[in-house]
């Protein structure tokens, strides 16, 4: 069970063809069409503030705001999350638009951390006043109020997590895989753990997150992004 689409394809073949489990109902825009993997719920960068906070951005250009400068904490775009944000950036927007926003952001002296859960901290402790992390992470502190950025442009970056089916696996182990693949284990997934988004219309979610269904959503092509994020591994924002 892996984080995202592009962490699936790249085991190659070992994701084969047809061997993940049929999916009622999920958006067309989350399903390989090969069905080498499967989506089970999903995961969108967000901004994380308090409440209370005067200025409250609502798109990720907003994290590059004069006003919010110094006081936004984030991992560094060449790691963890990062890559493949830039990457569906540069395939929705362009790579001029993208890297023009990159040079604003670095210039708006952001907080550097290490990771999501440090990014989440810090912004639940008072150390920094908005932060961009994965939904999980923003999820797992609960003082911290969740925004879906983007949702009067092209949407926020929703990616499902991929559940592959390995060559060799049993029929428990597949039987447990459409199980764990289909609306019931949606559900209780994305209402026992915050920050896990269900895909399915109408499937409910923890009361801090809005379901992908009801979103805006950048539309990504899996295989554009299997190619586009390793160029923005390790760069800097």
């Amino acid at each position: 069970w892996l984080a995202d689409p592009v962490a699936a394809l790249a085991l190659g073949e070992r994701a084969v063809p047809g061997s993940a489990p049929e999916q009622p109902r999920i958006p067309e825009e989350y399903v390989d069409p090969k069905r080498r993997f499967a989506p089970v719920g999903g995961i969108a960068r967000v901004i994380v503030t308090r409440d209370g906070e005067g200025f409250e951005p609502d798109e990720l250009r907003d994290l590059a705001d004069p006003r919010v400068r110094g006081r936004v904490a984030l991992v560094p775009l060449g790691r963890g999350g990062g890559p493949m944000l830039v990457a569906a950036l540069e395939l929705a927007y362009g790579e001029r638009g993208t890297r023009g926003w990159l040079r604003q952001l670095a210039a708006n002296a952001p907080i550097l951390l290490e990771d999501d859960a440090a990014v989440a901290a810090r912004v639940a402790s008072g150390g920094a006043d908005y932060g961009l992390v994965g939904s999980l992470a923003g999820g797992a502190e609960p003082g911290l109020r969740l925004v879906f950025p983007d949702q009067d442009a092209q949407g926020s970056l929703v990616t499902p997590t991929a559940l592959v089916v390995l060559p060799g696996a049993g029929p428990a182990a597949r039987k447990f895989a459409a199980w764990l693949a289909g609306p019931i284990a949606e559900e209780v997934l994305a209402q026992r753990i915050v920050g896990l988004l269900p895909l399915r219309e109408k499937a409910l979610a923890h009361a801090r997150v809005v379901p992908a269904w009801r979103l805006e959503a950048l539309t990504v092509d899996w295989s554009a992004m299997v190619e586009r994020t390793p160029v923005w591994f390790m760069r800097q924002a």
